[in-house]
C-alpha cells in the first residue's frame, strides 16, 4: 500500500523535581509530512496513542484519541494521558516494562501508524506509585518538613525531559531535534541529563580575563563507559564545578542540544544548564 503521509515522532517525558506535584501525562510531538518528505501544515487530524507492553506486537495497555491540528512546521503536540479513553493512565505499572509507544494518524480517510520504543519510564509517575506504595503517616511528615524548610525556598529547580546516553546524540538525532523547531514559549527545548560524565582534560574557564571574570566553562566530555566519544560542551556560569572536574570526578549533567558554527562549520555543542558533582568511590 503506497503511503500518503509519514509519521516522524519523538516521546518527551516530563520529570519533575521532589517538591512539584507529579502529573499523570507524558508530552508526544511528531512530525507529520506527506510521501515525498513535505511537512503537512495546518492540518486537521485524528490521532489515536497506545501504550503497549513487552514488544512492538505486545498488548495494549493504554489507548487514547485526539482531535488535533497541524503547526506551520507539521508538528503536532498531544499529552497523553489527557486524551479521550475509557481507560485509567494513573494504573499503568512503570516498573513492569519494556514500553512501547504507537500513534495512528488519520488524514483524509487514510491513516498510518509509528510504533517506538519508550527508552525511558515516566520516572515521575514510577516515583509516585512507589511513595504511594510506602507511604508513611503525613502529618509524621509534615512536622519534619515544618522542622527542616525555611520560610522561602530559594534553590531553583531545572525540569528535565528525558535521559540520553552520549551514543545517542548523533546527527541523525539532532536532525530531528530540529524538525520541532522554533523553541520558545509554549514549545520549549527539550532539556536531557546524561550521569557519570568526565572532563577529557582540555577544559577551561572562559570568560573576561582581563576583569578576572572566568565564569564560564568551555568542555570537551566524555561518559564513563565510551572514554573515545568526546562531545563540546559550554556552561555559563558554572566555573564552580571547574576544580572538581580537573581533579577526574565524574559529574551529572543537564543539557539542552544546540549548534555551534566555528570558522563556518557547525558542530553539536551541548549548552550546559546545572552540573552535579559526584566522587569517585
Amino acid at each position: 500500500m503506497k503511503k500518503i503521509f509519514t509519521i516522524v515522532a519523538m516521546t518527551f517525558l516530563w520529570i519533575v523535581s521532589m517538591t512539584a506535584q507529579v502529573p499523570q501525562k507524558l508530552t508526544y510531538q511528531a512530525v507529520i509530512r506527506d510521501a515525498i518528505g513535505n511537512v503537512i501544515t495546518n492540518q486537521n487530524l485524528e490521532v489515536q496513542v497506545s501504550i503497549l507492553q513487552g514488544s512492538l506486537e505486545g498488548p495494549v495497555i493504554y489507548s487514547e484519541n485526539h482531535t488535533t491540528n497541524t503547526t506551520v512546521n507539521g508538528v503536532i503536540t498531544l499529552e497523553v494521558g489527557g486524551g479521550k479513553t475509557s481507560y485509567d493512565f494513573s494504573s499503568i505499572d512503570w516498573s513492569n516494562g519494556p514500553f512501547y509507544i504507537r500513534s495512528t494518524a488519520e488524514l483524509n480517510g487514510k491513516s498510518i501508524s509509528v510504533t517506538s520504543q519508550l527508552l525511558s519510564v515516566p520516572y515521575a509517575l514510577y516515583a509516585q506509585r512507589s511513595f504511594i506504595a510506602n507511604k508513611v503517616d503525613e502529618q509524621f511528615m509534615e512536622d519534619v518538613i515544618a522542622a527542616k524548610i525555611q520560610n522561602v525556598v530559594m534553590t531553583p529547580t531545572v525540569d528535565i525531559d528525558s535521559y540520553l546516553d552520549f551514543n545517542q546524540i548523533t546527527p541523525k538525532f539532532f536532525r530531528l531535534l530540529k524538525q520541532f523547531q522554533p523553541f520558545g514559549p509554549g514549545n520549549q527545548s527539550p532539556v536531557f541529563i546524561t550521569e557519570n560524565v568526565y572532563d577529557n582534560g582540555n577544559g577551561r574557564k572562559v570568560g573576561s580575563a582581563e576583569h578576572g571574570d572566568l565564569k564560564h566553562l568551555k568542555l570537551e566530555l566524555i561518559q564513563e563507559d565510551e572514554p573515545y566519544h568526546h562531545i563540546s560542551a559550554i556552561a555559563f556560569n558554572l566555573s564552580e564545578h571547574f576544580e572538581h572536574m580537573q581533579a577526574g570526578n565524574p559529574v551529572d549533567i543537564c543539557y539542552s542540544i544546540a549548534e555551534n558554527y566555528y570558522r563556518g562549520i557547525a558542530n553539536i555543542q551541548l549548552r550546559v544548564k546545572d552540573i552535579k558533582e559526584k566522587e569517585l568511590f
